[in-house]
């Protein structure tokens, strides 16, 4: 998120510059607050979650997409809530599966 800006207007500028997509917000969800160390330095992570839909439902045919985040770029695939219950796959930020389950109205893939 940029200063000043507000959650929902990151997320759709975050998803138009590192996917070309453009999205809509379906709801918001909840808040995930994580602390964690990594190499040796203590991090506090506030993850907004919202659950979101393509504005374009031929997204949604694309087995994977390319990420680009500044000069960087990332390949991420769809996986399916079974393959993230699974012990060897990780999810971030950790608490995010766990708020997915205990959902009133679970999220469902688009047919």
């Amino acid at each position: 998120m940029e200063l000043g800006e507000p959650s929902a207007d990151a997320l759709k500028r975050e998803f138009q510059e590192e996917i070309g997509a453009d999205v809509r917000i379906v709801r918001y969800m909840d808040v995930l607050e994580n602390i964690y160390t990594l190499k040796q330095q203590i991090f506090h992570e506030i993850t907004l979650v919202y659950e979101v839909e393509f504005e374009n439902d031929h997204q949604l045919d694309f087995e994977s997409f390319v990420v680009t985040e500044g000069s960087k770029q990332t390949t991420v695939k769809w996986i399916s809530l079974e393959e993230l219950s699974l012990d060897e796959t990780t999810l971030y930020p950790v608490g995010l599966l766990d708020l997915i389950h205990k959902l009133p109205e679970p999220v469902q893939p688009k047919p």
